[in-house]
């Protein structure tokens, strides 16, 4: 009994002193005194005594912290007043209505499909008033549209277009939600085809081939009989192995029409020409098992060289240029499937000197060919070796590497499984290097330097991995509020004199795009269109503006303006007192330094360009793309 009592003494004050370790050494500062109760005179239950308190001068002195503007920071003052900003991933809802594009009246009946980025996607119909709705199931921005065809409706068996083919979808903040209970009406405009062609695709035992894809071009017959492509489309067989193609325009009766489908990969068809005027029965386009080529690459000892970057392409008698991509795995091989006849060119680019090494080859119907590529380097020296590595010191495989010698071009050069990469050439005087100069790159450093002929173990470092970010912007008429209907967007990074560097465009659809890029600190905007004045300037401020409503908004106002910069091809020298002219009317004349200011009040289709000595030349500002700001002239030779 005696033993029983002193373990459970003992017990206990371990107990006691584990607590005292963990809770009553936890922190050295002196706590301050508890408070002593004294005893209540009529007896009642003690109470505490007051408090000593301690006189300002009595109180260490303290530094002052600045106070903080919450008003002044954006999410901080979303969050005082209870309206957290919308996340850049968030779902919304859609509703619309579909109309005829000519006759204005509702389209009951049409399935369309919804199309928002990351991807989600979601299918409606339109109710016998032409409205449809979805739930919070698209991500907010920018969301395609298209009609998807219903093989048991004869009315709607091929592809209507949709106009706009895109729209801006972003949430709302709560007030907005509040005062609008449903989300804001979507006006979509259906128009039916001219016509429909009907395309059977029949498998080599007869069967029909469903799933197989079909292509088809379409164009007219030159004088001498040559076909020239306009246009192609692609369709997939359904369950019967038809494919149906809807055809717009005018001229949709009057053109000639050339079709080829293959399937799965392994099966090909011939090409099926068709002239106007066209029977009503759909023709048949049979399968056959399709060619095989084979690439192999091999260095000089024959062994084999994986990773490298293959091209094939084949011309057809109108011209057309049909390719496929592809890239060597670890035996050097590289197999395209599913091949016509034809004369195939092969294009191999050489990982270590990035020039290209072409081949050519007769594929018959249903043949297999093999094609060997040697990557040599005889003759040549190691101009250069190094290693990408990131920000922890790890190999970084599959980073492009750009490279040029003195008096060459640039090329193009990948890290393999080690990081490591080499150029090899010709002896030369120096090579320059360039890492990370693409506009979705990250940060290397160095970014680009200059080093000897020769030089190995070049390290080049990743600093850091940008972030990816995505944002819808939409482009308005800043007098009518309308969104601009054609343009384009240019995201660019520029050098210190605010030359661009690189950059990368975006095509506007009906006044909307989602802008995909790398957060830096260097990046630009620039948005041009058809009538309007060009608007440019940091992304980042365009960015900081757009908090709350979920999208970037540019305005644009009507106008031309440009300051262009005419030269001498051949110099690269400015050409004096060159002028430029729209209509016969002269707008604008260069300085001594070849450089013009040309304004107008609204936007020329095209201009004249011309300088004594020079061969004039037609200016397309449109086409110019971005910058645009340099036209070069050809100098006229004697005898020209």
């Amino acid at each position: 009994m005696r033993a029983r009592v002193l373990l459970g003494v003992a017990a206990v004050a371990a107990a006691g002193l584990c607590g005292w370790a963990l809770f009553g050494m936890r922190d050295a500062a002196p706590q301050p005194p508890a408070p002593a109760f004294e005893a209540a005179s009529d007896g009642s239950s003690p109470r505490p005594e007051e408090p000593v308190r301690a006189d300002a001068s009595d109180r260490p002195a303290m530094a002052e912290l600045a106070p903080v503007e919450i008003a002044a920071v954006p999410t901080a003052r979303a969050r005082v007043t209870g309206v957290p900003p919308p996340p850049p991933d968030a779902l919304v809802a859609v509703r619309g209505r579909v109309v005829d594009a000519v006759s204005g009246e509702p389209v009951a009946g049409i399935t369309m499909g919804l199309l928002s980025r990351r991807p989600r996607t979601c299918t409606v119909k339109t109710d016998p008033e032409g409205r449809f709705a979805t739930g919070a199931e698209l991500s907010s921005g920018v969301v395609s549209v298209a009609h998807v065809p219903d093989n048991e409706s004869p009315r709607f068996s091929a592809r209507w277009a949709i106009e706009p083919t895109s729209f801006l979808a972003t949430s709302r903040s709560a007030e907005e939600s509040a005062a609008a209970k449903q989300p804001p009406e979507v006006v979509l405009a259906a128009r039916a085809p001219e016509r429909e062609l009907a395309v059977d695709v029949k498998l080599p035992d007869g069967g029909a081939a469903a799933g197989a894809s079909v292509s088809l071009t379409w164009g007219h017959r030159e004088p001498p009989g040559r076909f020239r492509a306009d246009g192609r489309c692609y369709e997939e067989t359904d369950d019967y192995g038809r494919a149906r193609f809807a055809l717009f325009g005018p001229d949709a009766w009057e053109r000639s029409f050339r079709i080829e489908a293959d399937h799965r990969g392994t099966l090909a068809s011939d090409v099926l020409t068709l002239d106007p005027p066209l029977g009503n029965a759909p023709p048949v386009l049979g399968l056959h098992p399709g060619g095989l080529l084979r690439v192999r690459a091999a260095n000089d000892e024959g062994r084999p060289v994986a990773g490298v970057s293959l091209w094939i392409e084949v011309h057809d008698e109108s011209g057309t240029v049909r390719g496929r991509a592809g890239e060597t795995d670890a035996r050097g091989e590289c197999v395209f499937t599913a091949l016509r006849s034809g004369c195939y060119a092969i294009c191999a680019l050489h990982p270590s000197t990035g020039e290209e090494i072409r081949r050519e080859v007769d594929l018959a119907r249903g043949a297999q060919e093999t094609v060997d590529v040697r990557l040599t380097l005889a003759g040549m020296r190691l101009r250069l070796a190094g290693t990408v590595l990131d920000e922890f010191g790890y190999p970084l495989p599959g980073v492009a590497v750009r490279a040029q010698a003195a008096g060459e071009a640039w090329v193009a050069l990948t890290t393999g499984e080690g990081g490591r990469f080499e150029f090899w050439g010709r002896p030369c005087d120096g090579v320059l290097v360039s890492a990370g100069g693409g506009f979705q790159d990250d940060r290397y450093e160095p970014d680009w330097i200059a080093v000897p002929c020769g030089t190995g173990g070049l390290a080049v470092r990743r600093l850091a991995k940008l972030e990816e970010r995505s944002w819808p912007l939409q482009a308005l008429d800043r007098g009518t509020g309308d969104p601009v209907a054609v343009g384009r967007v240019t995201l660019y990074r520029a050098d210190t004199r605010g030359n661009p560097t690189a950059q990368q465009s975006f095509t506007l659809d009906a006044g909307v795009v989602e802008l995909v890029y790398k957060q830096r600190d260097d990046l630009f905007y620039a948005v041009d269109a058809p009538g309007y004045l060009r608007e440019q300037g940091p992304l980042a401020d365009l960015v900081a503006s757009a908090y709350g409503s979920g999208r970037l908004r540019v305005e644009l106002e009507r106008g031309f303006d440009r300051r262009l910069e005419i030269k001498d091809r051949i110099t690269r020298r400015g050409v004096p007192h060159a002028f430029v002219a729209v209509g016969g009317a002269v707008i604008g004349t260069c300085d001594d330094k070849g450089v013009v200011h040309v304004h107008a009040d609204a936007w020329p289709a095209s201009a004249r360009v011309e300088g004594a000595g020079y061969a004039p030349v037609t200016w397309d500002p449109d086409a110019a793309g971005f910058p645009g700001d340099v036209i070069w002239l050809e100098p006229l030779r004697s005898g020209n």
